[in-house]
């Protein structure tokens, strides 16, 4: 017994066989490309995200030296920083989409 591959496949030439196995592949290749495009700009705005949020935290780190440095040296100046820093922070939590470089 003989198996018949694929019906009307059987009777295409093997160029025709050929080109649509090279369009199919290409056809996958494509796709796997978009796929990877969209996920790596999925991957930046994460990345921009993060960012952010390290941003966010080292003001904070700022604040607390400065409010450390308020309290032990009692210099106001220190005080009104550890405030705007605080501040900004907190404007830049509130929309942590924004670029505030």
């Amino acid at each position: 017994m003989s198996v018949k591959p694929l019906g009307a496949f059987a009777n295409l030439s093997v160029r025709l066989k050929l080109f649509s196995g090279f369009g199919l592949l290409l056809v996958l290749l494509t796709l796997m490309a978009l796929i990877a495009v969209a996920e790596s700009q999925k991957l930046i705005a994460g990345s921009d995200r993060l960012t952010g949020v390290s941003r966010i935290t080292d003001n904070f780190l700022s604040a607390r030296l400065s409010e450390k440095n308020f309290f032990l040296l009692e210099d106001f100046q220190q005080g009104k920083e550890a405030i705007e820093v605080i501040d900004n922070s907190i404007g830049r939590a509130q929309t942590p989409w924004a670029d505030t470089a």
